[in-house]
């Protein structure tokens, strides 16, 4: 289950979905330029289609698979400052990065890219399957760190994100509000008839018994400070 507290910390050091795509359609242009023109006009056949694209995805396997393998990173993916990662932070290697390739040089390519936008470390469904992750290479340290197990709240803390993590004080005070909304609105509740005297006596207990609560946790930060 992924809190609050790492979203945010996936948010800030996993590739964002744009700059994958820009990535792979950069990688294409060159693949096409290099690849794709040229085996058109030498396959001795009137419409060669089929077999340049059968070419290009061959190429395009191999491309990625031995660019990414060695480096974590196609033309591509350098220009965007963007990298392949194993999800423990170590290297992709080769294997990792044929298997991930797969899905998208198949039928399944539309519904293995979409899934980026739907799980949870933004990874492709062949992602999942080969353990990999696509970072922000900019902050490849802190997720490298937060592959390994690190905690995730020093990492924000560490990468500057601090302020945008709620602190004790903060979730107290929401609390504490959230509680005195609901006891004012005890008497209009009574009086549309959806509470009975027993009911609304009880409720009004509880609720000035743990605002009293609150209050004394929020006074004893306010001395311990």
């Amino acid at each position: 289950m992924i809190d609050v507290h790492e979203r945010m910390l996936i948010e800030l050091v996993m590739a964002k979905p744009w700059k994958r795509l820009l990535a792979w359609v950069m990688d294409q242009a060159i693949l096409s330029a290099i690849v794709a023109l040229p085996a058109f006009f030498l396959l001795k056949e009137a419409y060669p289609y089929e077999k340049t694209v059968q070419v290009l995805l061959l190429i395009s396997l191999i491309y990625f698979t031995a660019l990414e393998g060695a480096f974590g990173q196609t033309i591509g993916k350098h220009a965007l400052n963007i990298k392949v990662y194993g999800e423990g932070g170590a290297r992709v290697g080769f294997a990792r990065a044929l298997l991930r390739r797969v899905g998208l040089v198949t039928v399944l390519g539309i519904f293995d890219a979409a899934a980026v936008l739907a799980t949870p470390r933004r990874q492709r469904l062949f992602d999942i399957v080969a353990s990999t992750v696509v970072i922000d290479n900019a902050r490849a340290s802190e997720a490298a760190a937060y592959l390994r197990g690190s905690d995730v709240r020093e990492l924000l803390v560490k990468s500057g994100a601090a302020l945008r993590v709620p602190t004790e004080e903060a979730r107290l005070r929401a609390t504490l509000e959230r509680m005195r909304r609901m006891l004012a609105e005890l008497g209009a509740r009574r009086e549309r008839g959806e509470l009975s005297r027993e009911e609304y006596t009880q409720l009004r207990e509880k609720y000035g018994a743990r605002i009293l609560q609150l209050e004394a946790k929020l006074r004893e930060k306010s001395v311990g400070e």
